[in-house]
């Protein structure tokens, strides 16, 4: 090899050399950039906060044998850790004859994915719940407020709020609901997407009356209703009545994904039950929602020994989701630990000390967020983040559904 050959290699490893040693330091310095960002947010956050006593010394403290147990942190507001352990499916495969004989006997959809490798499933949700009768609800949107997002610290302090968690999954804008919502006459989405199966709504309308001029029943101060719900008469002594006339008995209207079928064995306080066939006149073209991925594809089958598998993904993440129990309170629940949809539900379904008669998936991920605010107690759980992202703080959310106390 002559020197000019040496030297052109020579010439050609420094220049790769001074790539990478650049591309290094760029990386190192958006990374270093990233932290600092983020360690101003969570200053600024306290800052915003520094009015309000911290103490979470409460959650801090309770012990494993003191989960699934009920607290009473002040009249009509309690708080439980529940946690459930049992033996599921970890990883999923595309449905195979094989995949089939190992799990059931039935006849699998080929669109199924069928369990391959079984473990021990732990799910950890943190549960607070609310008595109507205690606490106002009402939904707050970016959209209302200037079109700025904000933190679930900002919404609490700004709003002064007892509660807060995620409304709904949002669209690529970053402002608008993937479903219904509105308060009031504003309206964040006026589109109900009929693979949305419920919605949450809240402080109904003052001094109501049914079609024929007699005074309306007591409407529930804070309720889930499904779209093909079977006990509507709860909402109305008016028969003729179908949802969308009871939707608009209400300030406060947000619509999500159902998670949980309504039981048989309701309590009296749920009225007798009235078959409804009413259907809503609605376009479901919803494009572009977060977790797209989750969307259940069909309704869920009583019968079916596979479990939920209405919902697509067998992914894991954190979950937000807000329920009704069959006494009338409303609870949000929130698991930071990565669970899928069909263990979440599984998790929450037919458990005695919960008695959930109904429940709406709201978030999942990074920014299914919860908040509590009250007394020496500002606690708030966040969704367990990606590690890349996980100096990012907390998540600018559109759109929240707020606890007062009345």
């Amino acid at each position: 090899m002559n020197t000019f050959g040496l030297e052109k290699i020579v010439g050609l490893l420094y220049k790769k050399t001074c790539v990478f040693v650049f591309s290094i330091g760029f990386f190192c310095a958006i990374f270093s950039l990233s932290f600092v960002a983020c360690y101003a947010q969570n200053n600024e956050n306290e800052k915003h906060d520094s009015s309000r006593y911290i103490n979470n010394s409460f959650f801090e403290n309770i012990k494993p044998q003191e989960y699934n147990t009920w607290f009473g942190i002040e009249d009509g507001l309690y708080y439980m850790r529940m946690q459930k352990s049992w033996r599921g499916a970890l990883f999923y495969s595309p449905n195979s004859v094989q995949d089939v004989s190992k799990t059931s006997t039935l006849s699998v959809p080929k669109d199924v994915s069928i369990p391959t490798q079984y473990d021990t499933i732990v799910a950890s949700i943190d549960i607070l719940k609310f008595s109507p009768q205690n606490f106002d609800f009402s939904v707050y949107s970016a959209l209302w407020e200037g079109g700025k997002a904000k933190t679930l610290t900002e919404w609490s302090v700004d709003k002064n709020l007892v509660a807060a968690i995620n409304a709904s999954m949002f669209l690529p804008d970053g402002i608008t609901s993937n479903g219904y919502l509105r308060k009031n006459s504003s309206l964040n989405n006026k589109r109900k997407g009929t693979r949305l199966g419920g919605f949450f709504v809240a402080d109904p309308k003052k001094n109501m009356q049914n079609s024929d001029g007699k005074s309306e029943i007591n409407l529930p101060r804070a309720a889930i209703i499904y779209n093909n719900d079977p006990h509507l008469l709860r909402f109305t002594s008016d028969e003729s009545l179908d949802l969308a006339a009871i939707l608009d008995k209400y300030n406060v209207v947000v619509q999500n994904f159902k998670l949980l079928e309504v039981g048989d064995n309701l309590k009296s306080t749920e009225v007798a039950s009235r078959d409804t066939k009413s259907q809503l006149h609605t376009n479901d073209n919803i494009v572009g929602t977060t977790n797209t991925a989750d969307m259940p594809s069909v309704s869920n089958s009583t019968t079916d020994k596979l479990k939920n598998t209405s919902w697509k993904s067998n992914r894991r993440h954190s979950i937000t989701a807000i329920a009704e129990d069959v006494n009338g309170n409303i609870l949000f629940l929130h698991s930071q630990t990565p669970i899928t949809i069909h263990n979440f539900i599984k998790a929450i379904k037919n458990d005695s000390s919960l008695n959930l008669r109904r429940a709406l998936y709201t978030e999942g991920g990074g920014q299914a967020n919860m908040s509590l605010t009250v007394s020496s107690i500002n606690k708030y759980w966040l969704g367990q983040k990606n590690f890349l992202l996980m100096f990012t703080g907390q998540d600018k959310l559109p759109n929240v559904i707020g606890v007062r106390r009345n």
